[in-house]
């Protein structure tokens, strides 16, 4: 008997648990086929109407018509001017041009000491050295302002991007 009362505890609570639906919320733009799905727990970065200060935070909750991201801090859809992406769209890490100035003037350096120790004079590879840092040290910075302008970052809703929760079984 006791069996037969915790098998059927245990079929209540399978089935209690499989009748909850699962909400999501969907950020998308209609006729567009792009579209950005968040769930509870996941990070998310709302920028508000009427300059207010941006909310970051895990999805607590969500409703109908309403982000909740705590027990009492919600933020109603008609007050979301956009929903934030990616907030760092770089490709390389910020400094890395930093980084490459020094050791590739580092390297051009020593290989000149090195050149002038075994043959008394310069490289004739020297006239080609600003070029060569140039170029290295500012890829980093080239790439990552493209990447800046072409990357989406955020979905605004003046631009047609709209907010809905789905609930799924």
């Amino acid at each position: 008997m006791k069996k037969l009362l915790f098998l059927l505890f245990i079929l209540a609570l399978g089935l209690q648990s499989y009748g909850q639906a699962k909400s999501h919320l969907v950020v998308f733009k209609p006729g567009n086929k792009k579209r950005y799905e968040y769930h509870i727990g996941d990070y998310i970065v709302l920028r508000q109407v009427r300059d207010f200060p941006t909310l970051r935070g895990s999805i607590y909750a969500l409703s109908d018509s309403a982000i909740y991201l705590g027990p009492g801090d919600s933020i109603l859809f008609e007050n979301i001017a956009s929903v934030v992406i990616d907030e760092d769209t770089r490709v390389f890490p910020k400094h890395l041009w930093l980084t490459n100035l020094i050791s590739t003037t580092g390297a051009i350096g020593l290989w000149q000491v090195v050149y002038l120790v075994n043959t008394g004079e310069l490289s004739p590879d020297i006239k080609s050295a600003p070029y060569i840092i140039g170029f290295v040290t500012l890829t980093p910075i080239i790439v990552n302002r493209i990447a800046v302008a072409v990357r989406r970052s955020e979905c605004s809703m003046d631009a047609g991007w709209q907010l809905a929760t789905v609930s799924m079984p």
